[in-house]
């Protein structure tokens, strides 16, 4: 299976061949596949996701996080129907809402005046997120389990 464009990184490939021999490149992509479960990982949340329709429905019902969606209805390089919705349905303890019927896929990253109001309220909305799932975060620790 081709790799997808990625507007915001669009040579993600050649970036990986540069710092990785042919070799560990390889393993990695054998490997994409793989449980990447992480026990610190307590909720997520996803802003515009794509590749929804490249992940199997195994994997997206192995989730077992919380997870929040916040997504453009008009973007055109992370649709809903074919990118976010495999989440929505298949994962279990996912919940989202769409930004906005005039909102891109650009107007989440971009540093540009017209997505900076829906850039706060999906930050917002992520605060809320994170707070209600995890808590206000006093007295959590910062470190790592590493």
């Amino acid at each position: 299976m081709p790799l997808p464009d990625i507007p915001e990184f669009p040579d993600v490939l050649e970036a990986l061949r540069r710092k990785l021999p042919e070799d560990r490149l390889r393993v990695a992509l054998a490997d994409a596949g793989s449980d990447v479960s992480d026990r610190r990982v307590r909720a997520v949340f996803q802003v515009a996701p794509s590749d929804g329709g490249r992940v199997t429905r195994e994997s997206l019902a192995a989730v077992t996080v919380p997870v929040g969606i916040r997504w453009g209805g008009a973007d055109t390089i992370a649709p809903f129907d074919a990118d976010v919705r495999p989440y929505l349905e298949h994962i279990a303890g996912a919940a989202g809402q769409c930004a906005g019927a005039d909102v891109r896929h650009e107007d989440f990253f971009q540093h540009e005046p017209a997505g900076a109001a829906v850039r706060a309220r999906v930050a917002a909305d992520t605060v809320r997120f994170f707070r209600l799932r995890l808590g206000s975060g006093r007295g959590v620790s910062r470190q790592s389990d590493d």
